[in-house]
């Protein structure tokens, strides 16, 4: 796990099965977790406090074997103008089972929830969620993904903003391409609105590969299999934060690269 902090004290206790991130105040962290190779179940649970005015930024870049499952539990508690970021990147073979669920519990408090992932038969299972606990709060929930051969994707979202949460403004969004004929997507974006000055706002769009797909770039010489590689980049880097990009970038790029990556 490589941990870098800036301006203050984040103290990060890991055990076993368990990661515990706590940001004082006006401290900032980008957390980087990778995973790799045949580890069997994996089952772990993150939790972040992120203090007054800190930010805390969580990243997983995950490439393990088929053989493996993955089962995460994330946890955010974040505090007066803090902020908080997960962003999950699955490219590898493993069975995911992800939950992220943050709680904005004093004015000011932000966070965001990112999923990609890039597979070529597999099941994904996302759950995530942000609990506006306070008013003046903001959330963001993203997810996208790209699903090859006979993958199996569920997406499930959720925002809730409580009885009298002034300007909480929470949105959440969901973009899947499918890329070959029996992958198979069930998304659900929800909102638990309980107050008429809050802003919220949820969209889906599920999408399929076809050979019109590569009419074009077909036209100007580009050969199918970059074409494909080129349009997903594209599809799955969108909203990526230039400090992650490069990350992203080159585990999205290693799985368009293999040859067991069919779509």
């Amino acid at each position: 796990m490589e941990v870098t902090t800036q301006n203050g004290v984040v103290k990060v206790l890991e055990a076993e099965t368990q990661v515990f991130v706590h940001a004082k105040k006006g401290s900032s962290a980008r957390i980087v977790e990778t995973g790799v190779g045949d580890s069997g179940e994996i089952h772990k649970t993150f939790f972040v406090l992120a203090e007054e005015g800190s930010s805390v930024e969580m990243i997983s870049l995950q490439n393990f074997s088929r053989s493996t499952s993955v089962f995460w539990n994330k946890f955010s508690h974040v505090l007066r103008n803090a902020s908080v970021s997960w962003l999950e990147v699955h490219t590898g073979g493993a069975t995911v089972h992800s939950s992220v669920e943050d709680f904005l519990v004093e004015e000011g408090a932000s966070a965001t929830i990112q999923n990609i992932s890039l597979s070529g038969d597999q099941e994904f299972h996302f759950s995530n969620s942000a609990r506006h606990l306070a008013p003046h709060t903001r959330s963001r929930i993203s997810a996208r993904g790209v699903l090859g051969g006979k993958t199996k994707t569920s997406y499930r979202g959720m925002v809730y903003i409580g009885e009298g949460m002034a300007e909480a403004d929470g949105m959440q969004e969901g973009k899947f391409l499918l890329a070959a004929p029996d992958a198979e997507i069930d998304a659900l974006p929800s909102l638990d609105i309980g107050s008429p000055y809050a802003r919220s706002s949820h969209a889906l769009s599920i999408s399929h590969l076809n050979e019109m797909s590569f009419f074009y770039p077909g036209l100007r010489g580009v050969e199918p299999y970059i074409s494909q590689a080129m349009l997903f980049e594209g599809f799955l880097l969108a909203g990526i934060s230039e400090e992650s990009r490069e990350a992203v970038q080159k585990n999205i790029r290693e799985k368009l690269n293999s040859p067991v990556y069919v779509c």
